[in-house]
């Protein structure tokens, strides 16, 4: 996450080409966790497809409401529909369309205020970083045995208390209260994140979404968090409880 949080706090304007060699590694690494087109010219097809239709649009600068926008979740809807109608993998479905939303919202609230998109970033890293060591460290009772086996309830509750810790003492405006309530639920969002892709996974009979972090795991072993935390955080833009 370090080089991701470099990139937000300078501004800095390779955070869009960032985005989308993440979003195409993301892509890549949940088709083949489908198995549906898996080494086949359909899914390089698909794949190259995404990629070129992702790429025009990150690189322009997308709003929320550009028109690149909208053709773009049109296609990205249709081939996903297609894995879905192929094999019925509602998963795969999901999935795709939740990261295709997850990036998008990602350049708006980094075109919006990078410092809350920094803010996110910080304290869902204190709540992984939270679980893990305290989870390994103290260990106990399992949190989901039959989902992500390593995960406990004395993690869970690290990473809670990690984030709320955090914005406390870096609240986010001048209201206290409500910034110890949005570490609470950035962490809360980050473990369902992470479970939901946990979930994913053993449902397809993986373990790990991919190698390319050598010891841990794909690109969506480490960017799962994040997934339902930037619908959370865009929509607290939007509803004006954050600017």
């Amino acid at each position: 996450m370090l080089p991701i949080i470099i990139i937000v706090w300078y501004n800095l304007s390779i955070y869009y080409f960032f985005i989308y060699l993440l979003l195409c590694g993301l892509i890549n690494e949940t088709i083949n966790l489908s198995k549906i087109f898996v080494l086949s010219i359909k899914s390089l097809i698909i794949k190259s497809s995404i990629m070129i239709i992702a790429c025009s649009v990150l690189l322009t600068k997308i709003t929320i409401i550009n028109a690149d926008y909208l053709l773009y979740v049109t296609w990205l809807l249709f081939i996903s529909s297609t894995l879905y109608i192929c094999k019925k993998n509602f998963f795969s479905f999901l999935l795709l369309n939740l990261i295709l939303l997850t990036c998008i919202i990602s350049v708006y609230i980094f075109q919006t205020n990078n410092n809350i998109l920094l803010y996110l970033i910080i304290i869902n890293s204190i709540s992984d970083v939270s679980a893990y060591v305290v989870g390994s460290l103290i260990k106990g009772p399992r949190l989901a045995p039959r989902i992500s086996p390593n995960k406990t309830y004395s993690g869970s509750i690290a990473a809670i208390i990690g984030s709320v810790t955090f914005a406390m003492l870096f609240p986010l405006g001048e209201n206290l209260f409500f910034s110890m309530i949005v570490g609470l639920f950035i962490s809360i969002f980050g473990q369902l994140g992470d479970l939901l892709v946990s979930i994913y996974k053993r449902k397809q009979g993986f373990k790990d979404s991919g190698y390319i972090i050598p010891g841990h795991g794909g690109l969506l072993d480490r960017f799962d968090s994040l997934i339902l935390n930037m619908i959370f955080i865009f929509l607290l833009i939007n509803l004006n409880f954050i600017s």
